[in-house]
């Protein structure tokens, strides 16, 4: 018996299905790389968040001053450093300095420990900012914190009070119903009741954790068989993001790739994060649909019954009706 069989309902069908899905997607402000995201999407069993910028709102954080009174000189040279560092924190902080004649070539020397603390030369005056562990210092802030030293000799420290996202807590207790989740975070244990409220008392959470520590933590949970989504902030967790199973970049208003991610989410459609999972898993169903409706085409040249198959199927209802932001 000899069987010839075209394979071209099965060729329109997947890609009809998962380039419709992300175009849906990015109607909606969550913009993948590829198609293949949505298949590892699927799959995921364990959501992991970073904390700033990511669970707290980026451009709205209170900075406040603590020690010496910085001269104009010395609050020039935080702020030209500042401008050099990838941390989200800078930001805050230029905004808080207000400095306009700061540059970032002023500082030479410049050296970044990512997650940790920046040093930097300004006018042969050696500066460092950082986490207290970065100075060597016991901490002493309730908060978040950027110490700063000058020459050697601690001048104080800036403090960071950063507004969680409203919808976070409900987010988290839909995602609990399906999904293990976790919070690591460089910052300092001054924050967990805060973040236990958000989480649930007997939450995954993490602080004080370096970049190369959230990285290894997302390799023990593989280790465990676990399929990782890491959602963080691009830069700072590059190398966990690119270590998970799917790495989501949460970005404010600019819409650019990072390296490491695989997926980017505009932070204004972060509380349907959630739907966004659950529609990811209906693609392959709508797969099976699309491949019944193109074979309908192809094989029996029945319009009619195509139209009633696509008029009963979730393929309309999901990439046209999708109650995404409701």
């Amino acid at each position: 018996m000899l069987i010839v069989a075209c394979p071209c309902a099965l060729a329109l069908a997947e890609p009809f299905a998962s380039g419709s899905m992300m175009r849906a997607f990015g109607k909606h402000g969550f913009f993948l790389k590829n198609s293949a995201v949505i298949n590892q999407l699927q799959k995921i069993t364990h959501i992991v968040f970073d904390k700033t910028g990511t669970l707290t709102h980026q451009d709205q954080i209170q900075v406040n001053w603590h020690g010496d009174d910085l001269s104009f000189d010395e609050k020039l040279a935080i702020a030209s450093i500042a401008k050099n560092a990838q941390h989200p924190l800078a930001k805050p902080l230029l905004g808080f300095l207000s400095i306009t004649k700061a540059n970032a070539t002023h500082a030479t020397q410049f050296t970044e420990a990512s997650g940790e603390g920046v040093s930097a030369i300004i006018q042969n005056e050696k500066y460092r900012l950082g986490k207290a562990s970065f100075l060597k210092l016991e901490e002493r802030a309730e908060t978040t914190s950027v110490y700063v030293e000058k020459n050697n000799k601690v001048l104080g420290y800036f403090s960071f009070y950063q507004k969680a996202r409203e919808e976070a807590g409900k987010l988290a207790a839909t995602l609990k119903k399906e999904y293990n989740i976790s919070l690591l975070s460089g910052d300092n244990e001054a924050e967990k009741k805060r973040f236990e409220k958000i989480f649930g008392s007997n939450a995954d959470l993490h602080f004080n954790q370096s970049p190369h520590q959230k990285l290894e933590h997302l390799q023990q949970l593989q280790k465990q068989n676990a399929k990782v989504l890491m959602i963080g902030d691009g830069l700072n967790d590059a190398g966990a993001l690119q270590q998970s199973d799917v790495g989501i970049s949460l970005c404010e208003k600019n819409v650019n790739f990072f390296p490491a991610s695989d997926a980017l989410l505009m932070a204004d459609s972060f509380a349907h994060f959630d739907k966004f999972l659950a529609l990811s898993k209906q693609n392959k169903k709508v797969t099976y649909q699309a491949f019944s409706i193109v074979n309908g085409i192809w094989v029996k040249g029945d319009f009619e019954l195509v139209k009633k198959m696509a008029k009963q199927s979730n393929v309309a209802h999901v990439f046209y009706n999708a109650p995404i932001k409701s």
